[in-house]
């Protein structure tokens, strides 16, 4: 029931030239792409034959993609539309190459009971019909782990799963106490699981004891300022928590927004294990655009603007994450899209709010960050952990994430060799702060496409751009 587009003002019929095509998995060369009515109709390397009358743009240097995917955002309603709507995240989405978007359930209410994930997706068809022309990435709630995020009790898993959840965390919060987090996977061994999509419990993996209330990574920069620091423990030891529990269950498991070089490590020994078990693809990870760029050094300059949980850490915690998400340890990049208001954020450390917003520079801050834009093998990698391989953990229809002949045009048109300097004011979402305001990043979308609609950009800026 989540999967759907309104195929409103659809652009009739273009042909793109001489893209960079990315299908999801591998680039193949320079081609053309025909896209009519929705549809992605004929892909070929070149010259492919014009019909009469349809207009052509040429995307030399471009790089043609399958729309993104995000496996972790924050919506925030419903309860706090002054922070970010399901029509300004989704708008934000599109602005940022997204096709589809998993929404957290940290919402107030909690996204707990399935009245409230079809609530969400009546929201979206509404901000479809208030946009016009129906163009925005598709909708994919998260549910919680247990009633209210409270950590005490499991959520009804039947109804959740009737609907089509399969994705279910109490993100924002790790389930501290182990009976509970038994408690809960028992229970979704005892729910009627669907037969073709994989459920995943999705684990934000931090020890709040651990934490002791720390605003920022516990290190030298949080010493100079005086700030309660959050050790790298809190998430090494939840992470290897995590990991038993999937194995002991023999459930698929996600960690979210991993940030330290001992939990890559554990991961990385993590999947050995689950391999000789015979479950293999049932651990996976992600990092986040901002943990790809940022340090705890960057807290100094930046302040509230970069508080964020898990927090920035230390410059070998980078390098090791971008390690892992080039060498395949790290499965997925997800934004952790968090927005909050400029008053909240213009706040002393210790009493701003956690979250940094992240959905439309997530693609060129991550192809910066990784130098992606010069190397096509880390491009792949980094590309297929925005596109195919979310789409494939969502249980999104099979043409999401991939670039096929005869599936709906859901697509990106990127720019890898533009610079751009970040300005949030630009931003379609509502918040307008960001660490990355000033910085420059290489790599732009030029134009999002969403069932052959345009929901980002237009083709008369990309045939501007093209020449």
């Amino acid at each position: 029931m989540w999967y759907y587009h309104i195929p409103v003002n659809v652009v009739s019929e273009v042909i793109f030239r001489n893209a960079e095509l990315f299908t999801g998995e591998r680039f193949l060369g320079p081609h053309d792409l025909r896209i009519a009515d929705g549809v992605v109709v004929d892909i070929a390397h070149t010259d492919l034959l014009k019909p009469k009358g349809v207009r052509e743009v040429d995307l030399t240097g471009m790089w043609v993609l399958p729309a993104l995917c995000d496996l972790h955002a924050h919506l925030r309603e419903p309860g706090n539309p002054e922070k970010e709507t399901i029509a300004t995240g989704l708008a934000a989405a599109a602005m940022g190459g997204y096709g589809l978007v998993v929404s957290m359930p940290n919402t107030n209410p909690a996204c707990d009971r399935a009245e409230i994930c079809e609530m969400q997706i009546e929201l979206r068809r509404q901000a479809m019909s208030a946009r016009g022309n129906g163009a925005l990435p598709t909708l994919r709630p998260a549910c919680a782990l247990t009633v209210g995020r409270k950590g005490e009790q499991p959520v009804e898993f039947e109804p959740l799963l009737a609907v089509g959840c399969t994705l279910f965390t109490d993100d924002g919060d790790d389930v501290e106490d182990d009976s509970v987090l038994r408690n809960v996977f028992q229970a979704l061994d005892r729910a009627p699981l669907p037969q073709d999509r994989m459920v995943r419990v999705l684990f934000h993996a931090q020890n709040r004891r651990l934490m002791r209330n720390g605003v920022m990574h516990d290190g030298d920069v949080s010493w100079r300022m005086k700030l309660p620091g959050i050790s790298r423990e809190s998430e090494d030891l939840a992470v290897k928590r995590a990991i038993d529990f999937g194995l002991e269950f023999h459930r698929a498991v996600h960690i979210m927004h991993v940030t330290t070089a001992g939990a890559v490590q554990a991961i990385r020994k993590g999947k050995e294990e689950y391999g000789r078990a015979n479950l293999e693809h049932y651990l996976t990870c992600e990092v986040t655009p901002h943990h790809l760029t940022f340090t705890h050094e960057d807290v100094e300059r930046l302040g509230a603007l970069a508080k964020v949980n898990p927090p920035l850490r230390e410059e070998s915690d980078r390098h090791e994450l971008r390690k892992g998400l080039l060498d395949g340890t790290i499965d997925i990049v997800a934004t952790d899209h968090a927005p909050h208001t400029a008053e909240e954020k213009s706040r002393p450390m210790a009493d701003a709010p956690f979250g940094i917003t992240g959905l439309e520079v997530a693609l060129a801050a991550s192809i910066t960050a990784t130098g992606a834009h010069r190397d096509q093998n880390r491009a792949t990698r980094v590309l297929g952990a925005m596109t195919s391989v979310p789409a494939g953990f969502a249980s999104a229809p099979p043409y999401c994430g991939l670039l096929r002949e005869r599936e709906p045009a859901d697509l990106v048109v990127f720019d890898p060799d533009a610079e751009w300097v970040v300005d949030p004011q630009e931003f379609a979402g509502k918040c307008k702060v960001s660490p990355y305001a000033g910085m420059k990043l290489k790599g732009r979308v030029r134009l999002t496409m969403i069932g052959g609609s345009v929901a980002h950009g237009s083709l008369e800026e990309l045939e501007q751009v093209g020449r």
